[in-house]
């Protein structure tokens, strides 16, 4: 019975490895600042962008919101080797008066498996009819505002990355496995016992 069983369990402890090998992490040191602007004034801001993966990551940058047209990257797009990160410039430009928000929405891509997208909200407040007041304690615009982090498996704020996961969970596989192979083979010597005795 273990002879049957080793082969299948070997394959799953593959699969999962290769699962966790695939898996990339996304983080970038600012996800939301907030620019109190002149109608018409420029301002150059930047996106700290990480890739506190192993391997290398090319990096996409892509504006929506309020602003797109107003907002011009330094860069669409890069690569980032492992353990590296990179400040994404941009300037963007007060056209409305008002409040307004425009998301910078960063891609890590791996060469081979899926990619991971997170985005920098970036609040415009223009003096000007329509002006709405935030709080201070929601201000950030020195450009390194909180790190975010994402993964394949999950787009929200956890510090546990996918590869952590998969990995705990091939030590729990593997841990089961032991304990059953040793649960049979147990019980084999207590059968070949009873036929000797």
């Amino acid at each position: 019975m273990v002879k049957n069983f080793l082969p299948a369990a070997l394959a799953i402890i593959l699969i999962l490895n290769i699962t966790a090998a695939a898996a990339i992490t996304g983080a970038i040191g600012n996800s939301r600042m907030v620019l109190r602007m002149e109608q018409g004034e420029e301002i150059e801001k930047y996106v700290l962008v990480k890739n506190v993966n192993d391997i290398p990551l090319t990096i996409d940058l892509i504006i929506t919101g309020d602003l797109a047209d107003e907002v011009e990257l330094e860069e669409e797009s890069f690569v980032l080797q492992p353990k590296e990160e990179k400040k994404a410039y941009f300037t963007i430009t007060a056209a409305k008066s008002g409040t307004t928000e425009t998301k910078i929405n960063v891609k890590f891509t791996p060469e081979e498996g899926n990619g991971v997208g997170l985005s920098s909200s970036v609040i415009v407040i223009t003096s000007g009819e329509g002006e709405e007041e935030l709080d201070d304690s929601e201000t950030d615009d020195s450009g390194a505002g909180s790190p975010l982090t994402g993964s394949v498996i999950s787009d929200n704020l956890s510090k546990i990355s996918s590869t952590t996961i998969l990995t705990v969970s091939a030590a729990v596989l593997i841990l089961a496995l032991l304990a059953l192979i040793i649960y049979s083979i147990n019980k084999k010597k207590k059968k070949v016992r009873r036929s000797n005795a």
